[in-house]
């Protein structure tokens, strides 16, 4: 209730306060209403595919220019949120470091970017992407302009090789 309707609220860090899912499914249904909110830390509450379920519903409705997810259990579900940043006009960073994301939500991500215009620094790093969703990001970062910073270090399975064609 307290970011329905606030207009001075510009950041809101709730970050390892064990939300979960349905802390997260809350916070998602205020934040159409939250105008003025434009970061979201939500590091280590325990937020799972469910959580970034219903934050992808919202995302677009929302004026966050910054979202905090890392340290959480995200896994694939994070495709959802991508698919809708797509078309998101504000966000521009997004982290999501030591979650459980693979090259599915890589490979997701990097269609997202093909027309997202906002984003200007995504954190995958620490997840379970391979060689595989690196490339497929590495084909978007040749022609998406904005982009300034991707991280994906702590990815084992991403060659070292990989690393420094996406970092050129």
């Amino acid at each position: 209730k307290i970011l329905t309707g606030n207009s001075v609220l510009r950041e809101l860090d709730v970050s390892c306060n064990n939300l979960g899912d349905g802390g997260v499914r809350h916070l998602s249904e205020a934040l159409p209403y939250a105008k003025s909110l434009k970061v979201l830390e939500l590091e280590e509450n325990g937020i799972t595919d469910a959580g970034v379920l219903s934050l992808a519903e919202t995302i677009n409705e929302s004026r966050l220019e910054r979202l905090n997810l890392n340290g959480n259990q995200i896994g694939d579900a994070a495709s959802s949120l991508f698919k809708n940043l797509a078309s998101n006009e504000t966000m521009t960073t997004l982290e999501l470091h030591s979650n459980n994301i693979s090259d599915k939500g890589a490979t997701e991500l990097a269609s997202a970017l093909l027309d997202n215009e906002t984003l200007l620094a995504v954190d995958l790093g620490e997840n379970e992407v391979t060689n595989r969703g690196a490339n497929d990001l590495l084909k978007v970062l040749r022609v998406n302009d904005t982009l300034e910073e991707l991280e994906l270090a702590g990815n084992s399975s991403v060659t070292n090789e990989m690393m420094e064609m996406i970092q050129e």
